[in-house]
């Protein structure tokens, strides 16, 4: 999922929370989204409330979760799987499944602390994600 900025990420994951309401058509991108929406329930009041979604900040000294990152995250994160980048997620995330982490969405989540953490790392060093330690931290998981 690419967008420019905060508020077209919002306005995008509404967009597809509307069209999961009147049964419209999805992209592929949308129908996967409308999978992570679906798996988050508690958003949905957030998403039915333009004004709430544009005016919160979330911002990093609040200990609020701010649900457009984790949406994105999880985003981010299927992306990788589908596309097996970087190399080897698709199967250290089977690796987890086969040794006994079975609920999907807890793996995910789980998996998505690392992302989040080599993210913050990169930009606070002003560089390219580590995927050596990327990985490395997926591995150690559970």
């Amino acid at each position: 999922m690419f967008v420019q900025n905060s508020t077209d990420s919002r306005r995008f994951f509404m967009g597809v929370r509307k069209k999961m309401l009147t049964q419209e058509l999805l992209q592929p991108l949308e129908a996967m989204i409308a999978n992570i929406l679906n798996e988050h329930p508690e958003y949905n009041g957030l998403l039915a409330d333009e004004e709430k979604a544009f005016s919160d900040e979330y911002l990093t000294n609040n200990f609020d979760v701010n649900p457009f990152l984790h949406l994105g995250l999880h985003v981010a994160l299927q992306e990788q799987l589908d596309a097996n980048r970087p190399a080897g997620i698709a199967s250290i995330y089977q690796s987890h499944r086969m040794r006994g982490l079975n609920d999907e969405h807890q793996l995910r989540h789980l998996m998505m602390g690392c992302l989040s953490n080599s993210l913050y790392k990169s930009q606070t060093s002003n560089a390219m994600p580590d995927e050596a330690e990327y990985l490395e931290c997926l591995k150690c998981i559970g």
